[in-house]
């Protein structure tokens, strides 16, 4: 417990919450000039450790190619002035494009915006506490993001999300509403033991690997709705109270898995 407790940060004490509010934090209503204003910067900073190829491979995913041209020389003099100015002059670099987006234990008491955001390195947002909103539609994960034991308590959206390598989901707390919907896993996901206290959307999802939705708890309503699993789909002991809908489904590998499965 001494070592989670230490994980526990405030969002502003941490320099990649600065890199990703750049131009200041969604304290209210989403204003959306002021979140393209900091998706861009990220993007293109993060844009300065991709390949060539990585380049085309996401403009050929409908990636905006304007997002994922370098920073030039005067341009990133300018970000690191920025940057500095967002940190209040506690650190004077940026966290590197080719290091991984360290979010363990940060509590985000306000909006936390990463809608079409790119994350081209892991992502650790264990322990998390999202108290508000937090917005991950359309972002990209190129490599592992790990959800595990993050707590929602306000919505958490992913709609139309890629995850291109591995998701984990362990334990993850979704207190409001969980939206996934359109959302699409290339590689394995992992949800063992996720708790949904309301509205689970998983609707038109493509699961192109194994789905693990173990023990997961199920409160209030799940849709999977014209979702496609293309490997194993696993629910042994998930628990369902609420509306289960799998209207539509596909199951392209083989039957899932729902042994142990019950009434929450």
């Amino acid at each position: 417990m001494a070592v989670k407790n230490q994980l526990v940060r405030h969002a502003n004490s941490s320099p990649w919450y600065w890199l990703a509010t750049l131009y200041g934090p969604q304290l209210g209503q989403v204003d959306p000039d002021l979140a393209i204003k900091n998706r861009v910067a990220w993007n293109r900073w993060i844009a300065g450790a991709l390949s060539e190829d990585q380049r085309r491979a996401l403009v050929l995913k409908n990636f905006p190619a304007a997002e994922l041209i370098p920073l030039d020389e005067l341009e990133q003099h300018k970000f690191r002035i920025a940057f500095q100015g967002r940190s209040s002059n506690q650190t004077g670099e940026p966290p590197l494009p080719e290091e991984e987006p360290d979010f363990r234990g940060i509590i985000f008491d306000h909006t936390a915006d990463f809608s079409g955001f790119l994350f081209s390195r892991t992502g650790h947002f264990y322990l998390a506490r999202f108290e508000s909103d937090a917005l991950f539609t359309s972002t990209i994960f190129l490599i592992d993001i790990d959800f595990t034991s993050a707590t929602f308590s306000s919505g958490a959206y992913f709609s139309s999300a890629i995850f291109s390598s591995e998701g984990y989901f362990i334990s993850t707390t979704f207190n409001s509403t969980a939206d996934f919907e359109l959302a699409s896993f290339t590689s394995a996901v992992d949800f063992t033991s996720a708790a949904f206290s309301s509205r689970a959307n998983f609707k038109s999802a493509k699961f192109a690997a194994h789905a693990d939705f173990s023990s997961a708890k199920f409160s209030s309503s799940v849709r999977f709705g014209s979702a496609t699993f293309s490997s194993e789909a696993v629910f042994i002991d998930a628990a369902f109270d609420g509306r289960t809908s799998f209207v539509g489904a596909k199951f392209k590998s083989e039957v899932p898995d729902f042994r142990g499965g019950h009434d929450a």
